[in-house]
């Protein structure tokens, strides 16, 4: 578990990162104390859209980037999920305040490219996380990646690679899923 407190000491969220088996089910994902007392727990599936949308290593399942922080004087927790969305919580009650992604896109697609010299890319599409038709082949362009191969989940608009840089820190392992 992961535990942080609040600068006023009065809020603490619980953060289960350690899915033991990586077993997902009715699983609390977040717990909310204030002035400790128990306010809310959230499960991981109403959290994320697709439970799968998560990264894992041998003990550990990560559904969200590490920068989690509280905010306005610790009456606010944010959060940012894999699935590129920026959750905000009121940590006295441990409702959620807000949940948007960062920039209007067309698809969120996870999937592997090769990359050379040129900005236009084809993907094969292991899985389609937001928007986006069943295509299996996309084309689109990106100056972010260098030279090699790719696996990765990125944001398109138009066409155009759209993901935010701090997103792209992040991998989800969609090859085998958790519930």
């Amino acid at each position: 578990m992961t535990v942080l407190v609040s600068d006023n000491g009065q809020n603490i969220v619980v953060i289960d990162d350690f899915a033991q088996g990586h077993i997902i089910d009715d699983r609390n994902a977040l717990w909310f104390y204030n002035k400790g007392n128990l306010v809310k727990t959230h499960k991981l599936k109403t959290i994320l859209e697709d439970t799968c949308n998560v990264s894992f290593s041998i003990w550990h399942t990560m559904r969200s980037l590490e920068d989690l922080t509280f905010s306005n004087a610790d009456s606010t927790f944010r959060l940012s999920t894999y699935e590129f969305n920026d959750y905000v919580f009121d940590t006295i009650s441990g409702n959620i305040l807000s949940k948007k992604r960062p920039v209007e896109f067309d698809t969120i697609v996870f999937g592997q490219f090769d990359k050379g010299d040129s900005e236009n890319v084809r993907m094969e599409v292991i899985k389609y996380v937001a928007g986006g038709s069943t295509e299996k082949i996309i084309s689109f362009k990106t100056n972010y990646y260098g030279q090699g191969r790719w696996m990765v989940m990125i944001m398109l608009k138009s066409d155009v690679d759209v993901t935010p840089l701090r997103y792209r820190k992040s991998h989800i392992s969609v090859s085998s899923c958790f519930k």
